[in-house]
């Protein structure tokens, strides 16, 4: 049997040597295991994006597992939208999703098994000792922690408490562990819990396991290889550890992820609404972009980020590039601006194929039905050729498809056409359509053309400008007409002039 010690005597060249040769042994089998308890974070997508890259890079398998035995804390619902996170992200699973809720007896078999191997106890304190236990501890200065007092109880004490109606909880015996335990980020893992902890509770008086028990059948049942987690989970792992050994089963080789921080240095929470996929998909961020965003820092690719998030990477490049070997063992902070800047990428790189401007287009006419769903917008805006237009024109200036529809950018959709104009401006108006035609449609031919025809109607250049303004865009001040007329572009502009001059005429 290949125990933790001779694993680790494949570990002891260097980081990447000694990887391949791990890599070699076994299949490559990954899970990402989410509890249901809130929505997924960047954080939960970091782990589960790592995995799938580590899978499909060593054509492995990627499993899906939800840990949802923690009834109090499960959240409806929780896990589809887990699930619609992770494929909307382009994170598919190979098997599963597993629920532990359905494997209870699978975990009630195997802690019978460490209680026949003695590896485990019943324990019958009540809530109120061990309450008791933790204030008493406190009270002297100690960390508080499970006394062991069942562990030595005799087979016809606990006989007699089972015959009684008593209801046990099983808890694991932890025993001395020096070994220190190899890490795929962290080089390697020691910590003597036996010195520091009481022993855990594996199965419930209720019948349901513990994370630590679950965990690790769950891992052996459904082949494991590697196991990437949150480095939240690396004091647990002597835990696991000491489980394999009491079950003689073989362990995984584990690789635990730093910290993703907020720009403050807290740690990233499931509660908090700017960071989870579903809100960030709601606020306009792409997939593509909050990938790249939330591997930015942190390593794990022969390539290197650009710091100014001007690259795209696609998923076919992370899985190609990816290697487990270079994720860094320190903890990352987050600026949300990157997200931005990446998202702004992100759009220009969808403009450049027809696919990509499909995709965008169709997500500007669903923003615009939203936002004017009361009003009727003129056929000419919702045109997708017009909307093209705009996109190519506005990208420079937009971090999100949501600018498109900002209050300042209103004048690109809704337009008022109950304008009324006089009989000067009318004159101006209708020599400008006659002359429309002949303009250069680019900044500096739209500039010129309108210094001249300004001359050629004798009429003050500002003057002509304030006209075409509120004729336009309904406002007195704004952006310059000849970037107005630029972005808006002949058609709209044409229907928009002759919307005016026909209201004129109409009097």
């Amino acid at each position: 049997m290949i125990f933790v010690s001779k694993i680790h005597t494949l570990l002891i060249f260097n980081k990447s040597t000694r990887l391949k040769r791990f890599f070699c042994t076994k299949p490559v089998r990954v899970r990402f295991a989410p509890s249901p308890t809130g929505l997924l974070h960047l954080g939960g997508l970091r782990t589960a994006l790592f995995n799938y890259l580590f899978a499909k890079s060593q054509n492995g398998i990627f499993i899906l597992r939800i840990e949802d035995t923690d009834l109090e804390r499960k959240i409806d619902f929780a896990t589809e939208n887990l699930i619609k996170d992770l494929e909307w992200c382009g994170i598919k699973f190979d098997e599963g999703p597993y629920f532990q809720t359905e494997r209870i007896n699978i975990y009630k078999k195997y802690a019978k098994q460490l209680l026949e191997n003695d590896s485990a106890y019943y324990c019958f304190c009540s809530k109120e000792r061990l309450e008791l236990l933790r204030k008493e501890m406190i009270k002297t200065g100690e960390v508080p922690r499970y006394d062991n007092n069942c562990r030595h109880m005799s087979k016809d004490e606990i006989d007699d408490k089972l015959k009684s109606g008593s209801q046990p909880c099983i808890r694991f015996k932890l025993t001395k562990y020096n070994e220190p335990i190899p890490d795929l980020i962290f080089d390697s893992i020691k910590h003597d819990v036996h010195e520091v902890e009481g022993d855990p509770i594996i199965l419930k008086a209720d019948g349901f396991p513990t994370y630590h028990l679950a965990n690790v059948v769950d891992d052996h049942l459904m082949k494991i290889s590697h196991v990437l987690r949150g480095v939240e989970w690396q004091i647990s792992t002597v835990k696991h550890i000491l489980l394999y050994k009491a079950f003689n089963w073989t362990p995984p080789l584990f690789g635990h992820i730093p910290l993703l921080l907020n720009a403050d240095g807290s740690k990233l929470s499931k509660r908090q609404n700017d960071i989870n996929i579903q809100q960030l998909r709601n606020n306009g961020y792409f997939s593509n972009a909050i990938l790249n965003f939330v591997i930015k820092s942190g390593g794990g690719f022969n390539i290197n980020h650009d710091e100014k998030c001007t690259k795209i990477f696609l998923m076919n490049e992370l899985v190609n590039e990816f290697n487990v070997s270079r994720i860094s063992n320190i903890s990352s902070k987050i600026d949300l601006k990157d997200l931005d800047c990446y998202n702004h990428f992100e759009i220009e790189r969808m403009l450049e194929t027809n696919e990509g401007t499909n995709s965008l287009i169709d997500q500007v006419l669903q923003l615009l039905s939203e936002k004017y769903k009361n009003v009727t917008l003129d056929e000419c805006v919702l045109k997708r050729d017009y909307i093209k237009q705009i996109l190519h024109k506005m990208k420079k200036r937009i971090v999100n498809l949501k600018d498109l529809i900002s209050n300042e950018n209103s004048f690109l959709w809704f337009w008022d056409g109950q304008i009324k104009i006089n009989e000067n401006d009318a004159i101006i108006v209708e020599n400008f359509l006659r002359d429309i035609d002949n303009i250069e449609w680019t900044f500096e031919g739209i500039k010129i053309f309108n210094k001249k025809f300004a001359a050629d109607n004798k009429v003050k250049f500002s003057d002509l400008m304030k006209i075409f303004r509120f004729i336009l865009i309904r406002a007195k001040e704004g952006p310059g007409v000849a970037e107005i007329l630029l972005i808006l572009g002949k058609d709209v502009v044409r229907h928009r002039l002759s919307v005016a001059l026909n209201n004129f005429q109409a009097l």
